[in-house]
C-alpha cells in the first residue's frame, strides 16, 4: 500500500484502518490503543515523510474519546467477531479531523495579505497543517 500514491484523504483513511485492525486483534492486556496509534503515526510517516510524527492525532482520539469507543462498539470490537461494515465513522475520525484543521486555517489566513500571498501562503501552511497544529 505504501507504493501506491494515495490521496491525503486515503492516507488518513488507511492509517486509521490500520489502527482498528490492530485493536481488534488485541494482543496485549494493556496498551492495545497506544500501540495502534504508534502503528497508524508509522504509517502516516511512511506515507507523508517524517514530519507527520508532528500530526496529533493521540491528542484528538483523547479529547474524542467518547466518540473513539462509541466508533469502535458500534463495529462489535468488544466481541468476538466484529462488523468491519459499520467502521466507517471510526475510519472517517482521523480524515475528518484533518479536513476541520485545513477550514479553520483557511478562514483566519483571510484579509491580512493581498490575494497572491495568501494563496502561497496557504499552499505552505496547507501542506503544514498536516504536520503542525495550527
Amino acid at each position: 500500500m505504501l507504493k501506491k500514491k494515495l490521496s491525503n484523504e486515503e492516507i488518513f483513511y488507511y492509517a486509521a484502518y490500520i489502527h482498528l485492525v490492530f485493536v481488534n486483534i488485541h494482543p496485549f492486556n494493556h496498551g492495545n490503543g497506544r500501540v495502534g496509534l504508534l502503528l497508524e503515526k508509522w504509517f502516516l510517516s511512511a506515507a507523508l515523510g517524517e514530519t507527520a510524527w508532528f500530526i496529533q492525532s493521540e491528542k484528538y482520539y483523547y479529547q474524542q474519546v467518547n466518540t473513539y469507543y462509541k466508533n469502535l462498539n458500534r463495529l462489535g470490537i468488544f466481541y468476538e467477531k466484529p462488523d468491519y461494515a459499520k467502521a466507517d465513522k471510526f475510519l472517517q475520525m482521523l480524515s475528518e479531523r484533518n479536513s476541520l484543521k485545513r477550514k479553520k486555517l483557511m478562514n483566519s489566513c483571510t484579509g491580512i495579505f493581498t490575494i497572491n500571498k495568501i494563496s502561497f501562503r496557504t499552499k505552505i501552511y496547507l501542506h503544514k497543517n498536516i504536520i503542525h497544529e495550527i
